[in-house]
Parts: structure tokens; C-alpha cells; sequence
């Protein structure tokens, strides 16, 4: 070979070796901005999921105390039922001494006038 063709690919050689070096470098860099990246990434995860937790635990808090106040809208319920038969109960009572009383009343006015 004569001297002309060895510098070229000398020359060709060196210029690759620059490439590959600049290839390596733009890898690198790459590779930073992909751990940087990630490292975003599971940060933005870890808050979604920190308030999908928060969320999770305020659900479940309320799904309690709907628990809850069902119960005592029921306990209510039974409550209401129980006083109102009562309440029955005592008017029922009431009608029976008005007529006993009106009988009395008639029965005195009979007796005063005999």
C-alpha cells in the first residue's frame, strides 16, 4: 500500500474513533437522563400512590359511618314504631275514660233528676 491510502485510513480511522467517542458520550447522557427520569417517575408514583392511600383510608372512614348512621336511622325506626303504639295505646285509653266519664256525667244528671 502506498503511504496515500494508509493516511486516509488512518485518517478514516481516527475519525471513526471520534464518532464512536462522540456515540459513547451521547450514550451516557442518554443513560443519565433515563435514571433521571425514572427517578421522577417513581417519585410522581410514590405521591399517586401516598393519595390513593389517603383516599383509600377517607372511603373506608366513610363507608363506616354510613354504616353507622344506617344503623341508627334504623334504631330510629324502631324507636319511632315503639313510642307511636305506645302513644295508640294511651289514646285508646283516654277514648275509654271520656266515655266513662260522659256515662258518669249522664248518670249523675239521672240521678238528679229523680
Amino acid at each position: 500500500m502506498d503511504e496515500n491510502k494508509l493516511d486516509l485510513i488512518l485518517s478514516e480511522i481516527g475519525g471513526l474513533r471520534s464518532e464512536v467517542g462522540s456515540l459513547r458520550s451521547e450514550m451516557n447522557d442518554m443513560k443519565s437522563e433515563i435514571k433521571s427520569m425514572r427517578s421522577e417517575f417513581t417519585e410522581k408514583f410514590q405521591k399517586v400512590d401516598d393519595e390513593f392511600r389517603k383516599v383509600h383510608t377517607r372511603f373506608d372512614h366513610n363507608e363506616r359511618m354510613i354504616g353507622q348512621l344506617i344503623h341508627m336511622v334504623g334504631e330510629q325506626n324502631k324507636a319511632n314504631k315503639e313510642i307511636r303504639a305506645e302513644q295508640n295505646t294511651l289514646e285508646h285509653s283516654v277514648d275509654i275514660l271520656n266515655r266513662r266519664q260522659l256515662r258518669m256525667e249522664a248518670d249523675i244528671e239521672a240521678l238528679k233528676k229523680k
